[in-house]
């Protein structure tokens, strides 16, 4: 008997045979593993090993008790230093690639070699091909997707006048209210300073055809060398221009100038008129992948130029790209720590931003970043200096009343503006000798002298605050004091000064009475700071002299003569003056109740300004990268901290004013190669790319509940922005966009992002303001989504097939057999 041909045999001699290869070598092994239910399993189970890492983290005991939930610890891998991964970045990795890949080609084995083409089988085959085409969607949606934001204004205001010489000048204000959004047109006696006071969005016409009608309006201050006024621009109604003016009416303080005039326009010569506010870039998304970009331009100019950042890239080690979850700081000084938390090691980074454009103002200069903060602000904080340092004694102090503490006190004794806190009744001070010490022991005093009454009286100040006003026996001569302020600033240096309401023969008028005799002088209410150069005394019969003593203070802490002694002086009113010691961490008690402590006293304390990294237990977390810093340093160049800024405005002309507290470009000096300097301003910011045609706000509208909008996100139903594009200079049709209802264009797809709600003066933003100003849209590609929709609806199909229609073919098969059968039994 013949034996089997793939078993060995022995050869005539005795030596064996060496085993034979399975019929078809290694790619019939390789059919029979992708054929294998095993293998299929495997890849199942580590993609869904790898989504569940790359989604939601790993969480892992700290202690032996699993059940405290102290215990557990939350660590998100692709955030490590290693990796520095989006989770868009992690889902386009290529392991996660070839994971799919191989579960397509495992899908497209088994199906050939396993399952029979049938009409049976179709639903399988039906749903494995769904599976790959979405595979093959997939694959092209996440390795081609774009997605990013574009803020977008409502409208732009258009200035125009005539200059001295009689030729047109114009500017262009973006409609934002908020401090500082001035233009000036004209020159000399025909200038305007233009500024929004305000905006409405459904403005309500009163008047003509157009009764009832609601549009965009805006109400201008108007500023020239003779007057002020109001003007008030309607966009899309030019004819209802008209301007307000100021009256002596309490309850209408400002009128229509055609009631007061007979005109409407104030100042023809100034021209307004409303335009689009288009945009035509839109800014990458750093939650897709990590995008960050520097701006450069030169001091006094106005546009930016963008230069690329490299980002990192998994498994980097050589630190040539910018991170985006952990930080790197190349200098461990040039960071501040949370009180009790180690310094910081220093890990420092590499990364090259090279010029890519031919306008940038440094073609030949590298900019070096060599460190990130992912989550930082920016704080100045006193620490003891060497003792080479000057000396500078700053002392950090609490009050507390009942129990309760209140705000920490940081004073300065060495600047004249730092070192009084609480309306001057808190002050600290330093003394070289014990002789000026005990001046600190005096109270503040007033000397009155009125020769001709033989008057000579010296005074505390105090009295004045408790007895009242001061009068001479005649009658004649009234002194009452206003208030006191110590360490006022002036050009001539610092001193105190008493402001005194004084009643003479002569009349009733105010004296600002100067711890420098030299400055005291008779003034008006309108009377801005003195000077020496401006002295007047309206009545010379009353002389007054102020003593300054130890001040307004009531709480006076005093260092020196020796640096680290530290005294308290108590002046509380109606009680003795009494001095005592002071050690640092040591509560004193001032009366029942109150008490107060120095935290620390620093003799020769340095300020030191610099980012504070925030605890992760403290960040919130829908800051995003609003609070993140790169440092910056080129050839020259005094290293630089920058903080992520989320759109490089130009400036004031076109910043939104939800945005203001984020811009601040920071002005810097570089040595350019052929050595000479150049002063250019720099933004850390996002990558940013040009849209296909220029997108437009024409109107926003805002969809309530029942009272409007209550300043709660609850009390909203939906928001959306009305947009024309620019299709090669025609404005299309007005389309709206919503957060559920896209319009897509030119292969983008448009969607809402985020709105401009109503603010008020009481914010900081600025001047009040209805909203609805500009809107900032999502814009993002969707590249191979009717692919993976396609292979949705063939699986979907395939599983009806499977669970519905197969078991009725196998029935129907089954029902014939059984026909059949009894047929060839009878």
């Amino acid at each position: 008997m013949t034996p089997p041909p793939d078993h060995a045999v022995s050869p005539p001699g005795g030596a064996p045979e060496a085993p034979r290869a399975p019929r078809g070598g290694l790619f019939r092994w390789i059919l029979d593993l992708f054929s294998s239910v095993r293998f299929g399993i495997f890849l199942m189970v580590a993609l869904f090993i790898y989504m569940s890492i790359g989604s939601a983290g790993i969480l892992y005991p700290t202690s032996w008790n699993i059940f405290r939930t102290g215990s557990w610890h939350h660590e998100q891998i692709r955030q490590h230093r290693l990796l520095e991964m989006t989770e868009f970045e992690w889902f386009h990795w290529w392991p996660f690639d070839v994971l799919m890949l191989l579960i397509a080609a495992t899908l497209v084995v088994t199906t050939v070699r396993r399952i029979r083409f049938s009409v049976v089988n179709l639903g399988v085959w039906m749903i494995h091909t769904g599976i790959i085409i979405l595979i093959i969607g997939s694959l092209i949606y996440f390795g081609t997707k774009v997605e990013g934001d574009a803020p977008v204004s409502r409208r732009v205001l258009v200035l125009q006048a005539l200059n001295e010489e009689g030729e047109p000048v114009g500017d262009e204000v973006l409609l934002s209210p908020f401090t500082g959004n001035v233009a000036t047109v004209g020159t000399g006696d025909v200038a305007f300073d233009v500024s929004v006071l305000s905006t409405d969005p459904a403005w309500e016409l009163l008047s003509g055809d157009d009764a009832g009608k609601r549009a965009y309006s805006a109400n201008l201050i108007v500023s020239t060398p003779e007057q002020r006024f109001i003007r008030q621009v309607i966009d899309g109604y030019p004819e209802y221009t008209e301007d307000l003016i100021a009256s002596d009416d309490s309850n209408q303080p400002f009128q229509r100038a055609v009631k007061v005039t007979g005109n409407r326009i104030v100042e023809p010569q100034l021209e307004v008129s409303m335009r689009y506010a288009p945009q035509d870039w839109f800014y990458l998304s750093n939650a897709l992948s990590k995008n960050w970009a520097m701006y450069l331009r030169k001091k006094g100019e106005s546009t930016w130029v963008e230069r690329p950042i490299p980002s990192s890239r998994p498994l980097q080690r050589d630190k040539t790209g910018l991170p985006l979850y952990n930080d790197y700081v190349a200098d461990s000084s040039s960071v501040l720590m949370p009180r009790g938390w180690p310094a910081l090691g220093a890990d420092a980074l590499n990364v090259a931003v090279k010029p890519v454009s031919p306008n940038d103002p440094l073609p030949n200069t590298t900019i070096t970043i060599d460190s990130y903060l992912r989550y930082a602000q920016m704080q100045t904080r006193v620490e003891r200096g060497g003792v080479m340092s000057p000396l500078n004694p700053i002392i950090e102090m609490e009050l507390s009343v009942d129990g309760q503490t209140g705000q920490p006190l940081q004073l300065f004794a060495m600047d004249p503006v730092r070192r009084s806190a609480e309306a001057g009744i808190v002050a600290f001070r330093y003394v070289d000798n014990e002789e000026e010490f005990e001046s600190f022991l005096e109270p503040p005093t007033l000397r009155i002298e009125i020769p001709e009454l033989g008057v000579d009286e010296v005074r505390p100040l105090l009295e004045f605050q408790q007895d009242g006003a001061w009068t001479s026996e005649d009658g004649d001569y009234t002194i009452a004091v206003d208030r006191a302020q110590d360490d006022l600033v002036l050009e001539s240096g610092t001193v105190s000064v008493v402001f005194v309401d004084l009643k003479t023969p002569n009349g009733t008028f105010r004296r600002w009475v100067f711890s420098d005799g030299a400055l005291t002088r008779d003034v008006d209410e309108e009377d801005l700071v003195p000077s020496r150069d401006n002295r007047a005394l309206r009545e010379e019969s009353v002389t007054i002299t102020y003593n300054k003593g130890r001040g307004t203070a009531r709480l006076l802490v005093v260092a020196g003569p020796d640096e680290n002694t530290l005294r308290l002086v108590l002046a509380l009113p109606g009680k003795e003056t009494t001095v005592q010691d002071l050690i640092v961490g040591s509560p004193v008690s001032l009366q029942p109740g109150v008490d107060m402590v120095v935290q620390s006293y620093f003799p020769r304390g340095v300020e030191r300004t610099a980012p504070l990294i925030v605890p992760a237990s403290q960040r919130h977390r829908d800051m995003g990268n609003s609070a993140s810093w790169a440092r910056a340093e080129a050839p020259g160049m005094k290293p630089v901290w920058l903080r992520f800024e989320h759109y490089p405005f130009e400036g004031r002309h076109d910043l939104l004013s939800r945005y203001e507290p984020f811009h601040s470009p920071s002005p810097v000096r570089i040595e350019k190669a052929d050595g000479s300097w150049e002063d250019v301003e720099l933004i850390f910011s996002r990558q940013r790319l040009r849209l296909p045609a220029e997108v437009a706000l024409e109107t926003f509208e805002l969809d309530t509940n029942v009272g409007g909008f209550s300043g709660d996100v609850s009390s909203i139903r939906d928001y959306r922005s009305i947009l024309r594009f620019n299709d090669n200079g025609t404005w299309t049709t007005p389309m709206p966009v919503s957060m559920n209802r896209p319009v897509e264009h030119d292969g983008l797809w448009f969607f809402q992002s985020q709105w401009d709600p109503p603010v008020s003066s009481s914010e900081g933003i600025g001047s009040s303001s209805a909203g609805l100003n500009y809107t900032v849209l999502g814009v993002g590609n969707r590249n191979g989504v009717y692919v993976q929709l396609l292979g949705c609806v063939i699986a979907v199909v395939g599983m009806i097939y499977a669970f519905y229609v197969k078991p009725m073919i196998k029935r129907n098969r089954q029902r014939r057999v059984h026909e059949r059968l009894a047929k060839e039994s009878a």
